[in-house]
C-alpha cells in the first residue's frame, strides 16, 4: 500500500475526501492519528471495537489505547513519522477497550502525506478473536503472578538489554530494584565478558541464529560482591522477526561453583597423590608409565626421534640391609637413594620409584651417558655401614619402541657382573663424598 497522498489541497487531513472515502468504504476498524498522537477520526468499526463513542475516542491519546508493554514501540513509530518517515509498517498490537478488555490486532500503518510532508497516520486493524485476547491476557497475568511468588529470580529485558520487569527474587539477587537497575550503567552490574556475551546473544538472535537455552555469567552487587548467576534464557521476536525482549529465570550459583571447584581440586589432588610413591615422594609406577607414553606420543606427533633417554636403576644388596638392620632401615636406605638421585639430576629430569628397589630417570637433552655414570656413584648411607650402590641400564629412545626392556636388560647385566663385588665401602681415596 502506498502512502495516502493529498497534494496541494491545503485542507486539514480530517477533511480530506480521500481519507473520508477510505473510512466509509472499509469494514475493518480504521483510525486516523495526527503527529502528536491525537485521535483525529475513525470509522464506526473502530469505535465499535473499542466501545468508545466518537467524542470519547477523539479525546484519547494514541498511546493510551495500547497495552503498556506496547507503548514504547508506539511512541517510537510516532517519532519516526514526525521525522518524516513515509514507510508503510505492519505490526502486532494489543489494544485496550473501554471496558478494559485486551484485543489483539495486526495493524497496518499508512502515512498521510500532504504537500510532500507526513502529517499523520491511517491505521487499519485486523482483529483476532477478542475472546482469545482476553484468555491470553489472563494467562499472562497468571504467569506474572506466579513469577512474583517463585524463589528463582525472574526478569525481563527489552531489546536494548534494559530491565523492564523483575520479581522480588531478582531484585534480591542483583541487590537493586528494577527502577534502580534501569538507571544503573550496565558495566556497574555486569562484568566485561557478560556485557560482551549479552551483546553477542542479541546480535546472533537478531540475525536469525540459534542462542543457548542456558546462560551463566558474573554480576556485581552494589556492595562490590561478585556473584555467579546461571539461568534459562528465552528470547522473543515480533512479527517482523526483530528481537523485542528476553526473559531470564535464574539463580545464584556462587556457592555451587565454589563447591564444584573444591571437588575438582580434591579430585586433582587425589589424582596427583595416586601417582606419588608415599615412601620416597617420587613419582610411582603409574606416573612413570604415563611419562613414558607422553615421550613416545611426542615422538610420534613430531615425526622425528625424541631427544630422550631412559635410565633404569636397581639398588644393590638392599636385602643385606633389611636382614641386618630391619625393614625400617631398608626404608631409610630407599629414601636416601631417592634423595641422592634427585640431587644428581637436572630440574627437567623426571625421577621415579617404579618398584621395591627399582628406580628410573627419564632425561631429555644433554649427555645421558654422563648422567648415568653420575647416578652410579656410591651413595653415603649410615656410618660405618656400607655405602649404597645402584646398577644402571641406559637406553636412548631412538633405539626402538622397547626402550624399557633394553634399559632393564642392560641394568641386570651390570648387576650380574657385580654380584661378587665386596660389601665394603670404597676407600676415602676413591669415595665421591656425600650425595
Amino acid at each position: 500500500m502506498m502512502p495516502v497522498m493529498i497534494e496541494g489541497t491545503g485542507s486539514a487531513v480530517v477533511n480530506s475526501p480521500l481519507v473520508d472515502a477510505v473510512l466509509r468504504s472499509s469494514t475493518l476498524p480504521i483510525v486516523v492519528w495526527d503527529l502528536d498522537g491525537a485521535v483525529v477520526t475513525s470509522n464506526d468499526a473502530f469505535s465499535e471495537l473499542l466501545g468508545y463513542g466518537g467524542k470519547s475516542l477523539t479525546a484519547l491519546r494514541r498511546v493510551t489505547l495500547f497495552h503498556p508493554d506496547d507503548r514504547g514501540s508506539v511512541e517510537a513509530r510516532m517519532q519516526r513519522r514526525r521525522d518524516g518517515d513515509a514507510a508503510v509498517e505492519t505490526y502486532e498490537a494489543r489494544i485496550w477497550t473501554a471496558n478494559k478488555r485486551v484485543v489483539r490486532a495486526t495493524c497496518r500503518s499508512t502515512p498521510v502525506v500532504e504537500d510532500g510532508r507526513v502529517v499523520g497516520d491511517v491505521v487499519t486493524c485486523g482483529v483476532a478473536d477478542p475472546n482469545l485476547g482476553d484468555a491470553l491476557e489472563r494467562q499472562t497475568d497468571q504467569y506474572l503472578e506466579l513469577f512474583k511468588r517463585i524463589t528463582d529470580a525472574v526478569y525481563m529485558l527489552d531489546e536494548r538489554g534494559v530491565p523492564a520487569w523483575m520479581n522480588r527474587s531478582a531484585e534480591r539477587l542483583f541487590g537493586r530494584t528494577v527502577e534502580v537497575m534501569r538507571s544503573t550503567p550496565r558495566n556497574e552490574v555486569l562484568f566485561p565478558e557478560a556485557e560482551r556475551g549479552q551483546d553477542n546473544l542479541r546480535q546472533v538472535f537478531s540475525s536469525g541464529g540459534a542462542v543457548p537455552d542456558e546462560i551463566q555469567f558474573r554480576i556485581k552487587r552494589p556492595d562490590g560482591e561478585m556473584r555467579w548467576v546461571r539461568g534459562s534464557l528465552l528470547m522473543l521476536r515480533d512479527t517482523q522477526g526483530r528481537h523485542t525482549r528476553s526473559i531470564v529465570i535464574a539463580r545464584d550459583v556462587t556457592e555451587l561453583r565454589r563447591r564444584e571447584h573444591e571437588l575438582r581440586e580434591a579430585a586433582r589432588r587425589s589424582e596427583q597423590e595416586a601417582k606419588i610413591d608415599p615412601l620416597t615422594g617420587l613419582g610411582n609406577r603409574r606416573a612413570f608409565e604415563e611419562a613414558m607414553e607422553a615421550v613416545t606420543r611426542r615422538e610420534t606427533e613430531r615425526g622425528e626421534t625424541a631427544d630422550a633417554s631412559l635410565i633404569v636403576m636397581d639398588v644393590d644388596r638392599l636385602k643385606l640391609i633389611n636382614d641386618a638392620l630391619g625393614h625400617l632401615a631398608g626404608d631409610e636406605a630407599l629414601r636416601t637413594v631417592a634423595q641422592a638421585l634427585t640431587a644428581r639430576t637436572r630440574s627437567d629430569d623426571q625421577v621415579f620409584r617404579i618398584g621395591g628397589d627399582e628406580f628410573a630417570v627419564i632425561t631429555t637433552g644433554g649427555d645421558a651417558a654422563i648422567l648415568a655414570e653420575r647416578l652410579r656413584a656410591p651413595i653415603r648411607y649410615r656410618e660405618p655401614e656400607p655405602w649404597i650402590t645402584v646398577s644402571v641400564g641406559l637406553a636412548p629412545w631412538n633405539e626402538g619402541p622397547n626402550v624399557f626392556e633394553v634399559a632393564d636388560t642392560r641394568m641386570y647385566a651390570m648387576k650380574r657382573s657385580q654380584r661378587d663385588a665386596p660389601d665394603t665401602p670404597p676407600s676415602e681415596a676413591t669415595s665421591p663424598g656425600p650425595a
